[in-house]
């Protein structure tokens, strides 16, 4: 009964597959190795032209950009984001954290909001600078020589299954699309999840970039150098 059970659902995976002189234990095997390749394969990252797709087992994500109408939804998921930070910030930084993040989200201009949709629902969002627009109000000793991402956010609930490196590496694709050289962000150290990941993808902390906040806590600076981005890595876009 077993061996009819993975012969059929061997059959509806690798049709291909010649199964009369396999086992049980090695139908069993083979289909184990078959559902773990097309888990893999579910996970991978597609982007598609002016947007992209991210195709994951558990959770299709979409990345595009946001209408004016969702604004107020990207306001909440990005509060909501930030929040966990209250309770390891100081009073004085968590005030003037709360601050930045209310004026970027209002923000006008030339911003890029971009947005992660799940289920019809809004579960992530980053913006992305020109470079003639300061991301920050404070007096740059560098010249931007690319966009500036500021803001990145992903629902609680959702965090950890890659709509974050999604969001940046879109905001990547731009920054090289359009010839830029960098790509530039500011973080603080207690943000770890989303210093690490910057790490990983290349960001590297250039300290004449960095500024003092009000509270006299250092904002770091970041840069990406598109050029020295790996074949590999480009191949995830």
């Amino acid at each position: 009964m077993a061996a009819c059970w993975f012969r059929k659902a061997l059959q509806q995976i690798a049709p291909e597959t010649c199964l009369f002189c396999f086992s049980t234990i090695e139908i069993h095997e083979h289909l184990s190795a078959k559902t773990a390749k097309i888990s893999k394969q579910n996970k991978m990252y597609k982007i598609e032209k002016g947007e992209t797709s991210v195709e994951q087992e558990k959770f299709p994500v979409h990345i595009r950009d946001a209408s004016i109408s969702e604004r107020e939804a990207i306001r909440s998921v990005t509060l909501a984001a930030y929040k966990q930070y209250e309770t390891i910030a100081s009073p004085p930084l968590w005030a003037l954290l709360q601050q930045a993040i209310l004026s970027g989200l209002a923000e006008e201009g030339p911003v890029e909001r971009i947005v992660a949709e799940y289920a019809g629902k809004i579960v992530g969002s980053v913006q992305l600078y020109p470079p003639s627009m300061r991301a920050y109000h404070y007096d740059a000793p560098v010249e931007a020589t690319g966009p500036e991402v500021r803001l990145l956010a992903v629902d609680l609930s959702l965090q950890g299954h890659g709509i974050g490196k999604a969001l940046m590496l879109e905001c990547i694709k731009r920054a090289q699309d359009r010839g830029y050289s960098t790509v530039g962000l500011h973080t603080g150290d207690m943000m770890l999840a989303a210093n690490k990941m910057y790490k990983r993808m290349g960001f590297v902390h250039v300290p004449a970039l960095d500024f003092h906040a009000e509270d006299e806590s250092i904002v770091k600076g970041y840069r990406l150098e598109l050029e020295k981005i790996s074949l590999k890595y480009r191949g995830e876009w």
